[in-house]
């Protein structure tokens, strides 16, 4: 009942039913417990995503996560997620900002790589040149 489809839904008519902003009509629609428990999970994504993405831009240097935490921060916070495409670039940028945080780590697959291709770059510089 809070969006504009809910309301044609319900009544017939085009009107807000309950609240215009996303904040009133979370604790409309799913009362007051659920409400602000949801408001609360929201603006802890939030500062999870702000918090980690400076911790990995001040270790690594990196500012990409920084750089898209902030722009993802206020769709996630207020964003009016009774519409699909304002949800959908939401969940898709925190997404973007949690794969960004993630700093790739050596593996020994990857370093056994890298030991074997310099073999093989010492075995081919061993050999005497054909003309």
């Amino acid at each position: 009942m809070g969006t504009l489809a809910g309301a044609r839904l319900s009544t017939g008519e085009y009107s807000f039913l309950l609240a215009e902003s996303e904040l009133a009509r979370c604790i409309l629609e799913l009362g007051p417990i659920l409400g602000f428990a949801f408001i609360a999970w929201r603006f802890w994504l939030v500062l999870k995503l702000v918090f980690g993405s400076w911790k990995s831009f001040s270790d690594s240097a990196d500012p990409l996560p920084w750089l898209i935490a902030g722009a993802t921060f206020f769709g996630v916070i207020a964003g009016q997620w009774g519409q699909a495409t304002n949800l959908g670039f939401a969940v898709f940028g925190a997404g973007l900002t949690l794969a960004a945080m993630n700093v790739p780590q050596a593996d020994e697959t990857g370093e056994e790589a890298e030991a074997e291709e310099a073999a093989l770059e010492s075995e081919a510089s061993d050999q005497p040149a054909e003309a």
